[in-house]
């Protein structure tokens, strides 16, 4: 799959030579390892998606104040909205991947040379094609505050359900906390 994502990368030459070196070096890893179906993540998500840190705790570069390096995804894998206190940067190298903003958001394309901006705590959700997706990606201001998965759920008073994601000490993550969406996350999350 990296060797087809790689073969297929487009856009400028200074950004393809660096990311086909930092593919070659990075330690890439499963972004979900140990995730099943009891925990909210669907099996081919957690298989489908990898990361290549260049700085960050698993990175080249043990540096603290970014996470960055290389987002590596599955074709016709679905990631469902989340939020993260982390500004998330994604430049696209391959591929082509949707990408939703808020609560039933407009869908955009990111393809080759594409880039996109999440703000912190804002909802999104990513899809991709019939190809894999390499993207380079940087995680801004707070790296290690969960993620959380968001799901529709008609029981709670906002029909909205989340499922909190921890990273360990291995850069992988842990699902830890499940609760409804309070007020105040559902406007951070959805505000424009």
């Amino acid at each position: 799959m990296l060797e087809t994502a790689l073969a297929g990368m487009a856009g400028d030459a200074a950004m393809v030579a660096a990311a086909r070196a930092a593919a070659a070096r990075v330690g890439w890893y499963r972004v979900y390892d140990g995730a099943d179906a009891a925990t909210g993540i669907a099996p081919d998500l957690a298989a489908g998606m990898f990361g290549g840190q260049v700085a960050g705790s698993r990175g080249l570069i043990g540096f603290g104040g970014v996470l960055c390096g290389l987002f590596l995804l599955a074709p016709g894998i679905h990631y469902p909205l989340h939020t993260h206190a982390a500004t998330e940067l994604y430049y696209c190298l391959s591929g082509n991947l949707s990408v939703e903003h808020g609560v039933d958001g407009e869908r955009f394309t990111l393809a080759p040379s594409d880039h996109s901006v999440t703000p912190s705590h804002r909802l999104h959700a990513l899809s991709t094609g019939n190809a894999p997706v390499l993207l380079a990606y940087a995680w801004v201001d707070e790296q290690s505050a969960p993620i959380w998965m968001w799901e529709r759920d008609a029981t709670t008073p906002l029909g909205w359900r989340r499922r909190s994601w921890t990273r360990r000490a291995d850069a992988s993550w842990q699902c830890r906390d499940d609760e409804p969406v309070d007020t105040e996350s559902f406007r951070r999350a959805t505000d424009p």
